[in-house]
C-alpha cells in the first residue's frame, strides 16, 4: 500500500495543475455556480474563493487552502459513476495525475474503471468512488510512487532479503568517498535481489550554513563524480547532494546557493557525466526548482516548506528499524517516483 500523503498546502506559487483545477472545481461545487474560472493558477480570484469559502465556514480564512480547507470540502463528498456535476470535474481532474481520462464532468464508466485502476495501484479500497481516502491519495500524490528506503547500514544477503520481503523496489546508498560508502559486494548484493540503488553524496556534516561554500562544492562534485564512477553508476543517473538541516532564507540565497552553484559548475566542466540531485527542505529545494530536477524531500516536517512542497522526486519519512537473520537495522522509509533516477 502507497504510504497515506499529506494533504497540499495551495496558495500563490504552488504549481501543480491538476490539484488547483480539482480546487477551482470545488469551490464551484460548493457554491452551486461556475463563477470561478477554472485556470489551474493560484490567481487572485482563487484566493478570493479561498478566503470567502473559509470565511463562510469558520476555517480561519487566510485564502490559503491547507489541510482544513481541502478536508472541508471533501467532507461527506462522494463522486460515482452517474454523477455530472463540478465535483466529479474535479475527481476527473485529479485523475488525470494517474490516468488518461476525459475532463468534462461527467463521472461515466469509464471513470469508474480509471478510478478503481488507481485504487487497485494505490493498495486502497477498490470501489471505483471517490470517498474520503481517495480524495487524500488523489491530492496528495503526484504520480504513482514505489517503496524503497535509505540507510547508512552496510548491508549484506539477509539485511537485503528483508527490504525485499517488504516490499523495498530501491534503496539510497552513500557513494564512495562520502560517509558509510558503499562497497561493491554491496552493490552486487542489491542488485541480485532487483533492488536499485539511489545514490547520495554526503561527507562531513552538512548540517549547518558553515559546511556550504563555492571550494566546497567544487570538491564534492569531484569526488562525487569519481565515487560514482568507481561503483559503475550508469552516466546519465542523478547523485544527491545533501542539505541536511532546516536552513534559513538568508543560509540558502548565501552559502548554499554558492554551493550548489559550484557543483552545477563542476558537473559541467566534466561534461555532465551524472544529473545533480538536491536533499532537503521543501524550502531550499523550491529554491533551487528552476535548476535541480531530481529532488529528495527531508523527512522533518517542521523544516521550512516541508509540508507544503510536493515537487519531490523522493520523499524520506522518519527513520524506522527492519529486523532481520543477521541483526536489526536502521532505515529512513522512501517513496519515490519512477524517473527518481534509481539505477541497475
Amino acid at each position: 500500500m502507497a504510504r497515506t500523503p499529506s494533504w497540499p498546502t495551495l496558495k500563490k506559487g504552488y504549481r501543480s495543475y491538476e490539484n488547483i483545477c480539482a480546487l477551482q472545481c470545488l469551490l464551484n461545487y460548493r457554491n452551486g455556480n461556475n463563477a470561478l474560472p477554472v485556470t489551474g493558477s493560484y490567481d487572485q480570484n482563487t484566493y478570493n474563493a479561498v478566503y470567502t469559502y473559509q470565511a463562510a465556514n469558520s476555517l480561519g480564512a487566510d485564502g490559503v487552502a491547507g489541510v482544513g480547507t481541502l478536508r472541508k470540502l471533501t467532507a461527506n463528498l462522494v463522486v460515482k459513476e452517474g454523477n455530472q456535476n463540478n465535483a466529479a470535474r474535479a475527481a476527473q481532474y485529479l485523475i488525470s495525475k494517474f490516468e488518461n481520462i476525459n475532463i468534462n464532468g461527467n463521472f461515466d464508466s469509464n471513470s469508474d474503471t480509471l478510478v478503481r485502476s488507481f485504487q487497485s495501484k494505490m493498495a486502497i479500497s477498490v470501489d471505483g468512488k471517490i470517498g474520503s481516502t481517495s480524495w487524500q491519495y488523489l491530492f496528495g500524490h503526484q504520480f504513482y510512487p514505489v517503496a524503497g528506503c535509505d540507510t547508512a547500514t552496510t548491508l549484506d544477503t539477509s539485511k537485503i532479503q528483508a527490504l525485499a520481503n517488504k516490499g523495498m523496489t530501491f534503496v539510497g546508498k552513500y557513494l564512495p568517498g562520502s560517509n558509510y560508502p558503499i562497497t561493491v559486494t554491496e552493490k552486487n548484493l542489491l542488485l541480485s535481489k532487483n533492488l536499485s540503488i539511489v545514490s547520495i553524496w554526503e561527507k562531513g556534516s552538512p548540517t549547518s550554513v558553515s559546511y556550504f561554500s563555492s571550494s566546497r562544492g567544487t570538491s564534492d562534485a569531484k569526488q562525487a563524480i569519481s565515487g560514482a564512477t568507481s561503483i559503475g553508476q550508469p552516466r546519465g543517473t542523478p547523485i544527491y547532494f545533501a542539505v541536511d538541516y532546516d536552513a534559513s532564507e538568508s543560509d540558502i540565497n548565501g552559502n548554499i546557493d554558492n554551493y550548489i552553484t559550484a557543483i552545477i559548475a563542476e558537473f559541467n566542466r566534466q561534461n555532465n557525466p551524472y544529473k545533480v540531485g538536491l536533499y532537503g527542505s521543501g524550502a531550499v529545494l523550491e529554491h533551487f526548482r528552476s535548476r535541480i530536477i531530481f529532488t529528495m524531500l527531508a523527512c522533518s516536517r517542521a523544516w521550512r516548506g516541508t509540508t507544503a512542497y510536493s515537487r519531490f522526486y523522493i520523499r524520506q519519512y522518519t527513520p524506522t528499524t527492519i529486523a532481520s537473520n543477521s541483526g536489526s537495522f536502521a532505515i529512513d522509509e522512501n517513496d519515490a517516483y519512477s524517473f527518481a533516477g534509481a539505477w541497475r
